[in-house]
């Protein structure tokens, strides 16, 4: 891109200077005059020279900003899928951690997991979706069968 400017530039300035050579042009009676249809001065020819060099360039740079912001996109693309790929890892080793602690009867720990996997639920794919929610099943099964610590510490009362 600097290669076209650099071109453009010393074109516009070979052109202006080239007018500074020429005669003016003369009449019928010798003396300077303008015909009705004068070919373009060389100062309009670089105008429109450099006009076109400067729409050339705004297309080559237009190109190279979407290429830029293809790129990021895919970037960001890119990363994004490794992103939820590691949540989806992560997902799966708390779901096993939950199932886990579920098997060893401490339904504390795993509702400890549990409250994580709800926050990322919505962002995890349907299947570990439908596992959570029969892990939270479950749990709620599990602590319904759990006596109170209130009720186990106190004897009951007789009369």
């Amino acid at each position: 891109m600097n290669r076209a400017i650099r071109f453009s530039l010393a074109a516009v300035a070979l052109m202006l200077g080239a007018c500074d050579q020429g005669a003016p042009p003369s009449g019928p009676s010798g003396t300077t005059g303008t015909a009705t249809q004068a070919p373009p001065s060389l100062i309009d020819r670089a105008m429109v020279f450099a006009k076109d060099a400067t729409k050339t360039i705004t297309e080559q740079a237009t190109g190279a900003t979407a290429d830029q912001v293809r790129a990021l996109a895919d970037s960001a693309g890119i990363r994004g899928t490794a992103l939820a790929e590691a949540t989806t890892a992560q997902a799966q080793e708390l779901i096993d951690q939950a199932k886990s602690f579920i098997a060893k009867d401490r339904p504390d720990l795993a509702a400890g997991v549990m409250d994580k996997l709800r926050l990322v639920k919505a962002a995890l794919p349907e299947s570990l979706g439908a596992e959570i929610d029969r892990l939270d099943a479950m749990l709620k099964g599990l602590a319904k069968q759990q006596p109170t610590a209130s009720a186990a510490a106190t004897p009951p009362a007789s009369r």
